[in-house]
């Protein structure tokens, strides 16, 4: 089953904003990557699998403030974002979704 739109924009935004991040922009790219997660989990119900995918993906766009390199930490956040997604793949929605009309069932 496809991603409902609540949750794969946020992760198309996050994506993005990664992708094109720079040494200039890095802190606020990461930043506003941060913040779209923080929008979509803003929806899920509780899961543990689907929290520590969120976690990782979080902790890897963190990363990218420090790294030495950013092309390879750049790819490990792309990556962690693919995996959020596939976990996504199995979510509900919580009491708040479903109170604002946003789940998808």
């Amino acid at each position: 089953m496809p991603l409902p739109e609540t949750l794969r924009d946020p992760l198309a935004a996050a994506r993005s904003m990664i992708s094109r991040a720079n040494n200039f922009d890095l802190g606020l790219q990461t930043g506003n990557a941060e913040a779209m997660l923080t929008n979509a989990r803003a929806f899920v119900a509780d899961d543990i699998v689907i929290g520590e995918a969120f976690d990782e993906a979080a902790r890897r766009i963190g990363g990218m403030r420090q790294a030495n390199s950013l092309e390879e930490a750049r790819t490990s956040a792309l990556q962690a974002i693919g995996s959020l997604e596939l976990s996504l793949a199995q979510a509900r929605p919580n009491d708040m979704a479903k109170a604002l009309g946003v789940d998808w069932f």
